[in-house]
C-alpha cells in the first residue's frame, strides 16, 4: 500500500505540497517507444523499422487545490521547464516542460477548492536526481547503468594536447592548465568556464569519430559490455557525469 508521504510530484525543485497542490493519484506513465520509419522492402514479408531515436511522451496529473490556498502560486509553479519527480518513483525524474495552458475546474460538492489538470511534455527518457559522477586519473574500465546508450558530459583537466578514448571513439583536446574544459555530448559541443561565464571552446577539440557514448548496464559477467576509457598523460583527470537513461 504507498504511504500518504508518497504522494507528491516535484516540479522545477518545487514539492507540490510546498505550494498547497494535493495530487489526485499518482499518473499512468507512458513508456518510451522507438520512433522510426517503416521500410517495406520487394520480396520481403511484413516491413522493417529504421531506427530514429525515441518519442517525447506526455503525462497528465490533476491536483486539488482546496479553498484557502493560493492558487495563482500554484498556476505558477505549474509553467516553464525543469525536473519533473513522482513520489512513487523517487530518486527518478524527468526533463520536462508545460507547454499547454492547463485546465481549471471546481471540485465536488463535498470538497471546497479548485481542481486544475496539467499536461506534461516529458523528453523520452527518466535520469537520476542525484547521480553519482565517475572520476578517473588513469584508463579504467566499468560497468553502465540505465537501459540505453547515455550521452555523457565530460570535465577533462590537464595541459597542453592530448587524446581522449571512450569506447573506442577518440577526440584530441586543446588544455590549459587550471582551465577544465567541458565536453557536452548531447548538445555536441564544448566549452570553458571564465568568471561564472561559459565560453564555448570548440577550437579546443578535434572529433575524429562522434561526440562520445556510454553503454547501459551489462549483464552479471559479460565486461565486454563494459565502458572503457583511456586518455594521453597530458590529460591528468576526467570527470564523468554519465546521464545515465532510463525508460
Amino acid at each position: 500500500m504507498r504511504r500518504i508521504d508518497d504522494m507528491y510530484v516535484k516540479f522545477r525543485g518545487v514539492r507540490s505540497d510546498d505550494v498547497g497542490a494535493l495530487p489526485i493519484g499518482m499518473p499512468q506513465r507512458q513508456v518510451s517507444a522507438v520512433r522510426g520509419d517503416k521500410l517495406t522492402l520487394p520480396g520481403r514479408d511484413g516491413f522493417l523499422t529504421v531506427p530514429q531515436g525515441y518519442s517525447e511522451i506526455t503525462v497528465k496529473q490533476d491536483f486539488a487545490v482546496p479553498d484557502g490556498y493560493d492558487l495563482p502560486a500554484v498556476k505558477k509553479w505549474l509553467n516553464g521547464s525543469g525536473e519533473l519527480e513522482f513520489g512513487d518513483n523517487e530518486g527518478y525524474a524527468y526533463d520536462a516542460a508545460v507547454l499547454t495552458a492547463s485546465g481549471l475546474a471546481s471540485l465536488t460538492k463535498r470538497m471546497d477548492g479548485k481542481r486544475i489538470s496539467v499536461t506534461f511534455t516529458c523528453q523520452p527518457f527518466l535520469h537520476r536526481v542525484n547521480e553519482k559522477q565517475i572520476v578517473l586519473t588513469a584508463a579504467d574500465l566499468f560497468n553502465g547503468d540505465g537501459d540505453v546508450n547515455s550521452m555523457p558530459l565530460l570535465k577533462i583537466e590537464g595541459s597542453g594536447t592530448g587524446t581522449l578514448i571512450v569506447n573506442g571513439r577518440s577526440m584530441d583536446v586543446a588544455l590549459t592548465s587550471g582551465t577544465p574544459l567541458f565536453i557536452d555530448c548531447d548538445a555536441g559541443t564544448a566549452y570553458t568556464v571564465s568568471s561564472g561565464a561559459v565560453v564555448f571552446a570548440g577550437a579546443s577539440v578535434s572529433v575524429d569519430d562522434d561526440w562520445f557514448v556510454l553503454y547501459p548496464k551489462a549483464p552479471a559477467g559479460d565486461t565486454s559490455a563494459w565502458n572503457y576509457v583511456s586518455f594521453s598523460q597530458q590529460i591528468t583527470k576526467v570527470t564523468i557525469t554519465p546521464r545515465w537513461r532510463f525508460l
